[in-house]
């Protein structure tokens, strides 16, 4: 059985890792968890645009 990775699937793990390390670093995740709302619309909409909330994972 073959585990390794498809090439949507690296690319996928590559814009996820540099999205966490250039928007969503663990001081911007502090910030906004404490914040009034505990969460970033901004944050939501670059993953939106990115197409995160779209993925269909089993």
């Amino acid at each position: 059985m073959d585990f390794s990775f498809t090439d949507e699937q690296e690319l996928l793990l590559d814009n996820a890792r540099r999205f966490v390390a250039e928007r969503y670093d663990f001081a911007a995740r502090k910030q906004i968890l404490a914040s009034a709302d505990g969460y970033s619309v901004g944050v939501w909409k670059e993953l939106a645009d990115l197409g995160f909330l779209a993925l269909n994972v089993p």
